[in-house]
């Protein structure tokens, strides 16, 4: 049996990772929610490995869930550090954000 609460022991590990990555990401409201729906996705996959560790499939899925939310994670902040970069070089080229000056110039 121990080895069996040590594989959910580990899926809870790798959850509150992801959780914590999640929130040290900044990202859009969309993007956000995307996230958000796959980490509850992935904590309820978890919690069902709760009632039976022994259970290969749930440990399967709960893996599998982790993983999606962790691959889309890794995508959101990829996206804004590519944003970010873009926005910076923009400014090096001299370019000027519509938003960053109130919609334009009148």
């Amino acid at each position: 049996m121990p080895s069996e609460w040590a594989a959910v022991d580990t899926l809870i590990r790798e959850l509150g990772d992801v959780r914590s990555q999640f929130e040290q990401t900044q990202a859009s409201e969309s993007a956000k929610a995307g996230v958000e729906t796959a980490i509850v996705e992935a904590t309820r996959t978890v919690l069902e490995t709760l009632n039976a560790p022994e259970h290969g499939e749930a440990v399967r899925q709960a893996r599998q869930a982790i993983a999606t939310a962790r691959h889309l994670v890794a995508a959101v902040a990829a996206e804004m550090e590519r944003s970010s970069r873009a926005i910076e070089r923009a400014g090096e080229l001299g370019v000027k954000s519509p938003r960053r000056e109130g919609g334009g110039e009148s």
